[in-house]
């Protein structure tokens, strides 16, 4: 199968998926048991863990989404293809455009701390969301 065609199964695919993901989900964020009371002065970003669909941190250098590409600082592009949830610890798989057939398989099954590259330019994982992923651009 040539990568165009891979690509645009990947991007039907995410579609598919934005769209179940959007009909299941109602109230995201105001449950009733919202942080389990610890204290919220940080205010920037902020650190989740398992609360709001939401695993590690709600912050970095480059928000991906599922709703498509967004060009990466150093070179090609990504999107977030799918999280699996029901996995423990949950994962990240993204899809990559512009990066090599290994840049691609390693941009799958992702955790949080987890480092994948495209196109020469590291990225480490931050955290991430059903529709949202972030990361950090490694120095250098």
């Amino acid at each position: 199968m040539t990568p165009r065609r891979r690509r645009a199964g990947a991007v039907l695919a995410v579609a598919a998926l934005a769209a179940a993901l959007t009909a299941g989900c109602g109230d995201d964020g105001n449950d009733s048991d919202s942080t389990d009371g610890t204290d919220d002065s940080g205010g920037n970003g902020g650190s989740v863990s398992d609360g709001g669909g939401c695993i590690g941190e709600t912050s970095g250098d480059v928000t991906l989404t599922a709703a498509g590409d967004m060009a990466l600082p150093g070179g090609g592009n990504a999107g977030v293809g799918s999280v699996e949830s029901d996995e423990d610890p949950p994962q990240l798989n993204l899809i990559l455009g512009g990066g090599t057939e290994q840049e691609e398989e390693a941009a799958t099954g992702l955790e949080v701390g987890d480092t994948f590259s495209v196109q020469g330019t590291s990225y480490t994982v931050e955290g991430f969301c059903d529709d949202k992923a972030y990361l950090a651009q490694s120095a250098g």
